[in-house]
């Protein structure tokens, strides 16, 4: 079979052209020059940004331009993060500085949940699927009785990675269920600022990048604890793990890139200024 045969084929052959310029350029004032931090998201639910500027957020779409978030706090922003195409929430995580994390529907007016830390956030990111819990509330748009949560992963700058799930419930003007949030495991296995996060595309492994120079894989289901009688994932809050990696890679200076291969599940790539690592 040719390509001039298959027009499918001869279309994901065609080379796309990439713009050298932008399209549109935004003001962006308070803007943090911090290499640490990722003030920008996308949010795979609505096609819409979010931007840290100082203590200030503001969601921005082509259609409605930008919007400023009701003022929630004078720390500034220092990592965003929106949840799940799959879960259908749209749940922008914000972590500051001051080691707060909040969790918040752009369309609402004030966020649902708001969880401490003791020291700053300096990273986040979301489980690209929804997981199975045993707490049974609804979430997207998966029907009541079944259980599921939007997995979230936040590092901060003293080490420490928290593993939560986070059960979004029903909230409008008729219903009102508040969200929860519930700890799986905290990681105690970097000795320095998380840099990077990332889940694999299934949600079956993640990966951590450190200021101490290292990279470690995990393999999710080790992590984040039992199953019930049910064949749902258990909520309750279970120790600290140390270590309980699948791998270690040592790196010479602070690993903050880090992301897996779409088509090759054992490929992840880990970026240090000014090399990429390949890891398969």
């Amino acid at each position: 079979m040719t390509v001039d045969s298959n027009p499918n084929l001869a279309k994901r052959l065609q080379q796309r052209t990439v713009p050298t310029t932008p399209f549109r350029v935004l003001d962006a004032p308070g803007l943090r020059d911090d290499y640490y931090c990722s003030l920008i998201a996308y949010s795979p639910t609505t096609h819409s940004l979010a931007v840290g500027l100082h203590s200030d957020i503001y969601s921005w779409h082509e259609s409605t331009g930008a919007r400023p978030f009701k003022q929630w706090s004078t720390a500034h922003v220092t990592s965003l993060a929106f949840s799940s195409a799959q879960g259908n929430n749209n749940i922008l995580a914000i972590g500051r500085i001051d080691g707060s994390l909040t969790l918040w529907n752009p369309a609402e007016r004030i966020p649902r949940v708001e969880q401490p830390h003791n020291a700053s956030i300096a990273c986040l990111t979301w489980k690209p699927i929804v997981s199975p819990r045993s707490t049974l509330v609804p979430i997207g748009n998966f029907p009541r009785g079944v259980g599921f949560s939007e997995d979230l992963l936040v590092g901060d700058e003293i080490g420490n990675i928290y593993f939560y799930a986070v059960n979004w419930g029903l909230y409008n003007m008729v219903t009102r269920q508040d969200a929860t949030i519930t700890l799986l495991r905290r990681i105690a296995v970097h000795t320095q600022q998380i840099c990077g996060l990332a889940w694999s595309h299934d949600g079956e492994q993640f990966a951590t990048g450190g200021n101490d120079n290292t990279a470690f894989l995990f393999e999710t289901v080790n992590i984040e604890g039992s199953r019930n009688a049910a064949g749902m994932r258990e909520t309750n809050e279970h120790p600290v793990v140390e270590g309980g990696e699948k791998h270690r890679w040592q790196h010479g200076a602070a690993v903050k890139a880090i992301a897996f291969c779409p088509w090759q599940k054992t490929l992840l790539a880990t970026g240090t200024f000014p090399f990429i690592l390949y890891h398969d």
